[in-house]
């Protein structure tokens, strides 16, 4: 073998090892921090915007018909009466009586009758000709109030009672938009959503309701990728119903 040809093959070998030891160090590049792209960090921030302030709404049609129009007319009674399988289980301070035309039934009472039964007292009008809508209207995390409709003037037995399939809502409650806004507007509270919606501690976002900004506990500086993410949204009154529009706007960095 020639003097010559072993030089060469140990060049060709240390040229390898060096581009073997470049592209090691390529994948683990030491002290690297993962970037998160733009619409990432959009993505989080709307996600615990809208977790934090929709409200999702239930509403189970209730149909009553009166059995014997002559022995009961139309008036206004008072009913009692159960729900077997009742298809939502929780609080009973979350639900509400609504009327065919979304007006709301004051002196209404929900309780637990045995598992799976809630029992209905409402103090209700009923066409005895037609055949009467109502709505069992569930509103988790707000507690509702009502009144005590009395005692019962118009037996279960004199109705005929047909549950409906539940109907499916959500929009977005005032309430909790304050709320946020008074979380938000602290330099605590921004730090602890940081942690809470797990959005990078060395990132930094803002949030805008409606062009108000409701997030101001930094700024972005010249050198900063500022990237911004807008939706809107449906209000929601306490009854579940939709009352208007709002507008959303983050801006990340």
């Amino acid at each position: 073998m020639k003097k010559g040809t072993s030089h060469a093959d140990w060049a060709i070998s240390m040229g390898l090892f060096l581009v073997a030891i470049m592209v090691l160090l390529m994948f683990l590049r030491p002290g690297f921090q993962a970037e998160h792209k733009e619409d990432v960090l959009s993505w989080i921030i709307e996600e615990g915007v809208k977790n934090n302030v929709t409200l999702n709404v239930e509403k189970i049609p209730v149909y009553i018909e009166i059995i014997d129009p002559i022995v009961y007319p139309s008036g206004t009674y008072v009913m009692d009466f159960n729900i077997e399988h009742f298809p939502i289980n929780d609080l009973n301070k979350y639900f509400i009586m609504l009327d065919s035309k979304n007006q709301r039934i004051n002196n209404f009472l929900i309780s637990n009758s045995g598992a799976g039964t809630k029992n209905i007292k409402a103090r209700v009008f009923l066409d005895a000709n037609d055949l009467n809508l109502f709505y069992i209207v569930y509103t988790p995390g707000i507690d509702q109030t009502s009144t005590d409709p009395g005692a019962q003037t118009l037996a279960e037995s004199a109705v005929e009672i047909t549950i409906g399939p539940i109907a499916r809502n959500n929009g977005i409650y005032n309430l909790w938009v304050e709320d946020l806004s008074k979380l938000c507007s602290t330099e605590t509270g921004y730090t602890g959503i940081k942690a809470d919606w797990k959005y990078p501690p060395n990132k930094e976002f803002e949030i805008y309701i409606d062009g108000k900004k409701i997030c101001n506990m930094a700024e972005p500086s010249t050198r900063d990728d500022v990237f911004v993410r807008s939706w809107k949204g449906i209000k929601v009154d306490n009854n579940g119903l939709d009352y208007g529009t709002i507008d959303f706007s983050v801006r990340t960095w």
